[in-house]
């Protein structure tokens, strides 16, 4: 079973703020909505860093979220991460960023894949009331990786 980093992130946030979460209203989701350039399935290289060139996102489905706007929820793969245990994290199985974020990471499109990878963590993102990065995807990774290893 792949690493999954939003798992960990998650249970970390859900254990320090179950009393706000049951309180909270999520904002309103309209999911699965057509984008005209993002779309489940693409596989698109993006500004990676450095020593990840091969890296690559996957489009796992487009949501608009009131307040945020449209929210591309992505795969990352190709990764160089390394847990707590020095040992390799080649992916991170959902990160939800703005599309403003994806616009400024995304290069290109590589092909599309018909099928697409489990959306895992996003339910829990969902019932965590969960927001979107809106920095670059090579940020958001650098900031998982920290947060993952932080003593």
């Amino acid at each position: 079973m792949p690493f999954s980093l939003f798992r960990f992130v998650g249970l970390f946030v859900v254990g320090c703020s179950s009393v706000v979460a049951q309180t909270k209203t999520c904002p309103k989701l309209d999911s699965k909505i057509v984008d005209s350039k993002f779309k489940p399935g693409q596989v698109w290289t993006y500004h990676s860093r450095p020593g990840e060139s091969a890296s690559t996102v996957t489009i796992l489905q487009v949501d608009r979220m009131e307040k945020i706007g449209v929210v591309i929820h992505v795969r990352v793969d190709g990764l160089r991460m390394q847990n707590p245990r020095h040992e390799l994290v080649p992916s991170i199985e959902h990160m939800p960023f703005t599309r403003d974020a994806i616009l400024l990471s995304v290069i290109d499109v590589q092909r599309t894949v018909a099928a697409l990878p489990t959306l895992e963590g996003y339910d829990q993102w969902r019932a965590d009331c969960g927001g979107a990065y809106t920095i670059s995807v090579a940020d958001a990774v650098s900031v998982a990786e920290k947060t993952f290893n932080a003593p």
